[in-house]
This record gives structure tokens, sequence and C-alpha cells, in this order.
């Protein structure tokens, strides 16, 4: 926010009001290794969404994490489409994740297409996917 102009009391201002949105307001003034994995994780969320951003992306971002926690993040996520408007695309291969709220929509120039993609970007000879 500092490199896009913004003034100390307009970054402090967003700063909470994305730590609270996403159940952190008792964390700002804590440093990552006071947080707990899943705290850390959604502080990273609200970092990138700072400076308002049309999408976020968002890379096995419950991979390292408990279920209850992942659920946490994973509904940090779901907030911030819900409340700021964001578009999130994640990359998961947690089932628990691909099958929690409505259904992804991908769009291209084209067609329209309301399914989940399953296959892994490695293909089938580098594929480490649990049952494959």
């Amino acid at each position: 926010m500092r490199l896009a102009g913004s003034r100390a009391a307009e970054r402090r201002s967003r700063a909470a009001e994305l730590l609270e949105l996403l159940g952190l307001g008792d964390c700002a003034g804590r440093r990552p290794d006071q947080m707990s994995g899943g705290e850390q994780q959604r502080a990273a969320i609200a970092v990138a969404l700072v400076n308002e951003p049309k999408v976020l992306l968002a890379d096995e971002p419950t991979g390292e994490l408990d279920t209850a926690t992942a659920a946490e993040v994973f509904a940090a996520l779901q907030t911030a489409n819900a409340e700021l408007g964001v578009t999130v695309l994640i990359v998961t291969h947690d089932p628990a994740v691909r099958s929690t709220g409505r259904p992804p929509r991908a769009t291209t120039a084209r067609w329209p297409s309301t399914r989940w993609s399953t296959r892994c970007s490695t293909g089938p000879a580098g594929c480490s996917c649990p049952g494959r």
C-alpha cells in the first residue's frame, strides 16, 4: 500500500479491517512466530487482499494444515469472495476443500463450465495423488 501511495492512517485502517474480517483482529500486534499455522495463512490472505485485487490465486492454501484449521482458512477465502467480491481460484488436492461450498465456475471465451478438473498438471506418469 505504501508503494501505491496510501497514507499511513489508510494503511492501518485497511489492515485492521482485513484482519477483523478474517478473524484475526486480536492478532494485529503478533509476529508470525507467535501465531498458529492457520492464523499465519489467514494473515497471508489479508496481505494478498490489501490492495484490493480482482482475483486471488491460492495454490494449496490448506496443504500443511489439519482438517479443522484448513476449514478456517477455506472459510476465510469464502469470506473474501462473499464480502469483498474477490474471485478466488484455488488449486488443491484436498478433497474436503473440493467438496465444500458452491460448485466452481470456470469460464472461457466460448464455453462456461461448472465441473471440477481432477487431472493433475504433472500428468499420469508424474502424478503422486492418492488413489492413482
